[in-house]
């Protein structure tokens, strides 16, 4: 892991962040402590798919995205990708489906209730609890389909 060093600013605000390539991040902090935070086990525990199929989604399907500055942009068009289609999320996170609301509308499907995808606000999704959500597109077009499991 790179070492970086810096002094604690007066104000109390991080001062430094330093970002591993052994998959821990730290910061150093008002006091002047570093912390580290092991982003490994960070996204191994929230990784854990959930225990049930919704959306055709099953434990082996789901992508995490749970990371700081993972991409949770879905392209939300024919062709729609199954690769993308299942995904990890956490408490707080957005989720945005970009393409044509109007020629795929974007409904909530499947999954724990309720589910936020149902308000979204054009096609943007901030999870704020856990669970698993499954969405559609409301025209029926196939393969159009998926869940978003959100982790603490």
């Amino acid at each position: 892991m790179p070492i970086a060093r810096g002094d604690a600013p007066a104000d109390g605000a991080v001062d430094l962040m330093i970002a591993g390539d052994a998959g821990a991040d730290a910061a150093l902090h008002e006091d002047g402590v570093v912390v580290i935070v092991d982003a490994l086990s960070e996204a191994a525990d929230a990784a854990v798919p959930p225990d049930k199929v919704v959306q055709s989604c099953l434990a082996a399907d789901y992508v995490d995205r749970t990371q700081v500055v993972a991409d949770r942009v879905l392209a939300w068009s024919h062709g729609f990708s199954d690769d993308e289609r299942c995904l990890v999320v956490r408490v707080g996170q957005t989720v945005v489906w970009q393409g044509s609301l109007s020629t795929h509308p974007l409904d909530a499907e499947g999954g724990d209730s309720p589910n936020p995808i149902v308000s979204h606000s054009d096609g943007v999704v901030t999870f704020r609890s856990p669970g698993t959500f499954g969405y559609v597109c409301g025209a029926a077009h196939a393969g159009m389909y998926g869940a978003i499991h959100v982790v603490p």
